[in-house]
């Protein structure tokens, strides 16, 4: 008793001493967002047939002597920006997002695509895209349905990507990447030698994807 007493007796004493206001600024914190900022380059980016990717600086490159794997080769390119979007296209009809900054750079071999995202079970990659969120593309089943789109549209946060293009019956046609035109036309080609030219400005515009 006596102990506590004396103990008590000492804190006021160092409170008339040394007792002031508050120093120290207590207040509600700021929430910090971290970005990571990309340089926004010329890039050349480079799908192998097996769906190898890789990257190569600047545009209006020389791709005939590209070394590849065994048994793999040269599959397309695309002149775009260190900032743009890779698409990757399922015959499921997802599509996963990468962004073009994250592929393999350098004289290597890359690295598959199916690496950077999560395929569903039994599902395979079937066409990639690149290119900016304003681009427009137009998608078509061999069903003979379509809609057009943007990249923007397409892409996702998620490795597994967003369910995007309905299926259905006939697979997915590779995408045709444009410029709208006032008097642009589709030309649509059917196995038996028949065509059919319509305005471009007919197709819907699916921005959430679908048939």
């Amino acid at each position: 008793s006596l102990l506590r007493k004396r103990v008590a007796r000492e804190i006021d004493d160092d409170v008339k001493s040394f007792g002031d206001d508050r120093r120290t600024l207590i207040e509600q914190a700021e929430r910090v967002v971290l970005v990571t900022q990309t340089v926004d380059e010329p890039v050349t980016v480079i799908i192998s047939r097996k769906h190898w990717a890789r990257t190569r600086q600047g545009h209006s490159l020389d791709l005939s002597s590209l070394p590849f794997k065994d048994g793999d080769g040269l599959l397309t390119s695309f002149e775009c920006r260190t900032t743009d979007q890779c698409l990757v296209i399922c015959d499921n009809g997802r599509v996963c997002s990468i962004p073009v900054h994250q592929l393999p750079s350098g004289r290597g071999d890359g690295a598959p695509l199916a690496t950077f995202i999560e395929l569903a079970a039994g599902a395979r990659i079937v066409h990639v895209i690149c290119g900016k969120a304003d681009q427009h593309v137009l998608i078509s089943t061999e069903a003979g349905y379509g809609f057009t789109c943007t990249i923007g549209d397409m892409t996702g946060r998620n490795k597994a990507g967003k369910q995007f293009i309905t299926v259905g019956d006939g697979a997915i046609l590779p995408p045709v990447l444009y410029q709208p035109a006032e008097h642009a036309l589709v030309v649509a080609a059917s196995r038996s030698g028949r065509l059919l030219a319509f305005l471009l400005s007919e197709m819907k515009v699916l921005s959430g994807g679908g048939k």
